[in-house]
């Protein structure tokens, strides 16, 4: 009974070892925001900022070299995945995979933005073009610019131009 006990133990331990860095590869692939943002350069630990900029956040470029106890920071570009900021080195020109799907086989072009919003899925499905929509407020977003929203799940994006 003692080996079971210790086969089973031990086992539990080993899939924890292997599933914890799924979880955090995950939380990387959404701070890329689906490969938008390339070349990670420093992830902060700063669980505290869920109370101001909830689960996600794409903050953007910012070139502030100390932030929350941490100093030497690059500059770069800003994505909060409760509890850590990602701070990316490059942005992809195109918007990630994701964004060539969205521009609808290149419709829309300049992307304005892209809001993390999964829970849309319910509503719209994996994708979903909605059209010209004149800003404002969205899921959570603020001053959001004019535009055309497409949604490939879990993300909109917003367009600039339509051809």
């Amino acid at each position: 009974m003692r080996k079971k006990f210790v086969l089973l133990l031990a086992a539990c331990v080993i899939l924890s070892l292997c599933v914890s860095p799924v979880f955090a590869q995950d939380d990387v692939t959404i701070a890329s925001v689906n490969g938008r943002y390339q070349n990670l350069l420093m992830t902060l630990y700063v669980p505290d900022d869920y109370s101001s900029y909830g689960s996600f956040y794409e903050w953007g470029k910012w070139s502030g070299t100390s932030y929350a106890g941490y100093t030497n920071i690059p500059d770069g570009y800003w994505v909060y995945v409760y509890p850590n900021w990602y701070v990316w080195g490059s942005m992809n020109p195109t918007g990630g995979t994701d964004a060539e799907t969205a521009s609808v086989n290149g419709k829309y072009y300049n992307l304005l933005t892209t809001l993390y919003v999964p829970d849309d899925y319910s509503s719209y499905g994996a994708f979903y073009e909605w059209g010209y929509w004149s800003g404002g407020s969205y899921a959570g977003y603020n001053n959001l610019p004019d535009g055309y929203w497409v949604y490939v799940s879990p993300n909109w994006y917003i367009w600039e131009y339509q051809r």
